[in-house]
């Protein structure tokens, strides 16, 4: 069983990854257009409730 899991959800020329440790959120970048706009680590726990929150807007 792997501990890490990514996701990545694009929109036209944005794009996200988030990676995730034992389910929790703890690294997301931005791209556009193949680039890398910003980052951003999370201390474990830390970006699970903005990532939620976040998939919850969508909808």
């Amino acid at each position: 069983m792997n501990l890490f899991r990514n996701k990545t959800f694009e929109n036209g020329i944005y794009k996200e990854v988030y990676v995730y440790f034992r389910g929790a959120l703890i690294y997301k970048a931005w791209f556009v257009k193949g680039k890398k706009t910003f980052s951003r680590m999370f201390h474990y726990g830390e970006g699970l409730t903005q990532f939620s929150n976040s998939e919850i807007a969508k909808r």
